[in-house]
């Protein structure tokens, strides 16, 4: 029997079975509608996944919103209660004790009588004070008549030991007296204008740590200025009679200042309560000591004996001591007094002014271990000072600069002008100053309003327009230091 084997891809297959046919190409209308189909899709797909987007973008939004809405009636309603609590516990004078002893422990004020004083004075400026909450400020800017009492106060708050008005504020608040304040007092110049008398149109009132000075600001007419004057004095003592104050009339000087080589006002005395002031041949004002004539002889002469005392003082130590430490003393005892209001001293006479540098000279050899006669213009230069004319200049320009950058007083803000030419021309953005017409180079040219500007336009522009104070200084030092020595 044979058998036979066939390959497994040799198959059989039967006569009467067909062959399938191919299958048929789709049409061209498939295809397109197959294609439209897909873009469709991906269409859609992309429409979904850009709404998800904007939903979570709506809801995140949502959510801040509401946030910042929950927030902000969170923190008007913490400020209502806050001003609602300052209210009730309004500033009221009964809630002090008239005891001195317990007001002298407690507060630091002599007598009940002083605090009284120095609480009228504040209470008028306690409900507009800046306040201070977490990162929140709330202000009330207050007016001119308002903003002359803030200067009254924060005097007096000088005066008493630096105390803080927090009596009736709440644990949280934070009475900050350096934010509020924006007036014209400071250690050394007090404000020009107070608020506490209704003083005559005539008159400048400036409060000084020892009394009043009393200005003619139009003393054209002599009988007319010293009328003011004593009316004025007369509304001060009233003032201060009714706050259990009295004028000392022994400190109370008259100072007439006139021109040299003019005659000499006939203004020889006022009447003060009863009291005839005569008038003096100078007058001390803090340290600095005026003359009738505006020539500081007796200011110069002060400065230079004060000096050499403390030179003298210092040379019988020198042996035991170093440089650095011989230069921090004569900074401190020396080169502060020929420093101090030293602008006033601008258009003095040399003999003036070589006086001075003589006690700069002198302060300049115990630091540099120099011998009398050796000349003094390297040494000066090894130190890096600036001799007593370029000093008083550099000073100037520190206050113009100052001012012209918003960081001086407002008074003396008020005292430049800026030059604004007709038309435009190339020293348009020099910045310069208009320098005003005066009469007497003596006084005209030395009072700051033409002084600062005479000075500052000679600078060059890009010492001017420093970005900073410091470098205001570094640059204004190095080029009054190579006009000076090179």
């Amino acid at each position: 029997m044979f058998i036979r084997l066939l390959p497994f891809s040799e198959t059989q297959t039967d006569e009467n079975d067909e062959e399938p046919e191919p299958p048929e190409a789709p049409s061209q209308l498939e295809q397109d509608y197959q294609a439209a189909r897909s873009e469709i899709q991906s269409l859609v797909e992309q429409l979904r996944l850009t709404q998800l987007k904007v939903s979570k973008k709506e809801a995140e939004m949502r959510i801040l919103k509401e946030a910042a809405a929950a927030t902000k009636e969170s923190s008007e309603a913490k400020i209502q209660e806050l001003e609602a609590n300052l209210k009730i516990s309004r500033f009221g004078l009964e809630r002090f004790s008239k005891d001195n002893a317990l007001v002298r422990f407690y507060i630091g004020f002599p007598t009940y009588d002083h605090f009284k004083l120095f609480f009228e004075l504040a209470k008028t400026t306690a409900e507009i004070m800046v306040y201070v909450y977490a990162s929140g400020i709330v202000t009330n800017r207050p007016g001119v008549r308002m903003m002359q009492l803030i200067d009254e106060l924060f005097y007096f708050v000088f005066d008493w030991s630096l105390i803080y008005l927090n009596w009736t504020l709440p644990s949280v608040l934070v009475c900050m007296f350096p934010v509020l304040y924006t007036g014209s007092i400071s250690a050394k110049e007090i404000s020009r204008c107070p608020g506490i008398l209704d003083l005559l149109e005539a008159v400048t009132v400036l409060w000084q740590r020892r009394g009043l000075i009393l200005k003619p600001t139009i003393p054209g007419d002599k009988d007319l200025a010293v009328s003011n004057i004593e009316r004025c004095v007369h509304e001060i003592v009233h003032w201060k009679l009714a706050n259990r104050l009295k004028l000392n009339k022994d400190k109370t000087e008259l100072l007439v200042i006139s021109a040299k080589h003019l005659p000499t006002p006939t203004v020889q005395d006022i009447s003060v309560v009863s009291e005839t002031i005569h008038s003096s041949q100078k007058a001390r004002n803090i340290v600095v000591t005026f003359d009738n004539h505006f020539l500081f002889n007796d200011h110069v002469a002060s400065i230079c004996k004060s000096s050499f005392y403390h030179l003298r003082n210092i040379s019988y130590i020198g042996k035991y001591l170093s440089s650095t430490t011989t230069e921090i003393l004569v900074h401190a005892f020396v080169s502060s007094k020929l420093d101090y209001c030293n602008s006033l001293l601008y258009g003095l006479p040399n003999y003036q002014v070589k006086k001075l540098q003589h006690v700069q000279n002198a302060a300049a050899r115990p630091i540099s271990l120099s011998r009398k006669h050796e000349h003094i213009t390297p040494i000066l230069m090894n130190l890096h000072w600036l001799p007593i004319h370029y000093r008083i200049v550099f000073k100037i320009l520190l206050i113009t600069y100052k001012a012209l950058n918003n960081l001086a007083q407002s008074y003396i803000r008020d005292l430049l002008t800026p030059y604004v030419p007709a038309r435009q021309l190339c020293s348009s953005s020099k910045n310069f100053l208009v320098i005003p017409h005066f009469h007497l180079k003596t006084y005209g040219a030395r009072s700051f309003s033409v002084a600062a500007p005479t000075l500052s336009n000679t600078l060059p522009s890009d010492i001017m327009n420093s970005s900073s104070v410091s470098v205001f200084k570094n640059k204004l030092k190095n080029f009054l230091f190579k006009k000076a020595f090179f």
